[in-house]
């Protein structure tokens, strides 16, 4: 507390939007809102996508007579960035209609934002433009992402490896006897 009674501002960490960066952040995604394609909801939302560069995209829903077929303000901002060669984010803004209530992502754009990494703030605001901050991780806590498909995915050992091939061949030979397993693959021959 200060000399005057009152408290110092707090400052927002270094990369965190503030100021007028984080004031054109929320203004963009208001008036991506203004664009939404929504006629069979009724409830436009938009976002706008701070990169790691510091470029702004922004994007509104836009549904589709096939409901399915409609996309999210949230998605349509990170393909729009995605198609421009941005991978990395910072921050993002949502803005809808939704009175006494803070927006929040579906949990589609929570997994799509997710394959960008979960150290990044999401905006979320109420119609009259107070918002709350939530980290991508707070948001969608326990995530899958690309590092959980590497683990997976990881080529088993080379010893691991030769005992597949070999039980591979000898299964394969059993129930197909023209087809022959050699160090080069499959090999269909015909019996004389």
């Amino acid at each position: 507390m200060e000399g005057n009674g009152q408290h110092p501002a707090p400052t927002a960490p270094p990369d965190r939007p503030h100021g007028e960066r984080l004031q054109l952040l929320l203004r963009r995604s208001r008036e991506a809102k203004n664009c939404a394609y929504c006629p069979y909801s009724r409830f436009p939302v938009g976002a706008a996508l701070l990169t790691a560069g510091g470029e702004i995209f922004s994007g509104c829903n836009v549904e589709n007579a096939c409901y399915s077929l409609g996309v999210c303000a949230e998605r349509t901002a990170i393909q729009k960035a995605i198609s421009e060669g941005h991978t990395s984010f910072r921050a993002m803004a949502i803005a809808s209609d939704m009175g006494d209530h803070f927006i929040t992502p579906c949990g589609a754009c929570r997994q799509v934002m997710r394959e960008f990494g979960t150290d990044w703030d999401i905006y979320l605001t109420k119609a009259d433009g107070t918002y709350i901050v939530k980290r991508l991780e707070e948001l969608l806590p326990l995530s899958f992402g690309p590092e959980d498909l590497k683990k997976m995915l990881a080529p088993p050992y080379p010893r691991e490896m030769e005992k597949l091939n070999h039980r591979n061949s000898f299964l394969l030979e059993k129930k197909c006897p023209d087809i022959a397993v050699g160090e080069r693959g499959l090999h269909r021959w015909r019996r004389v």
